[in-house]
């Protein structure tokens, strides 16, 4: 039973751990591309 329990709970964490990895990784995509956007923007002017 124990083990049940703590083996529900650490793949609990690993799904919690798994969302903040996918979202470190959409947010600095999305960053990435608005910086790549605002160079090619920039070299444009220049």
């Amino acid at each position: 039973m124990w083990v049940g329990a703590r083996n529900r709970v650490s793949a609990l964490d690993f799904g919690e751990d798994a969302e903040i990895v996918i979202e470190t990784l959409v947010v600095s995509a999305i960053v990435f591309m608005a910086l790549k956007r605002n160079y090619k923007l920039n070299t444009n002017l220049n």
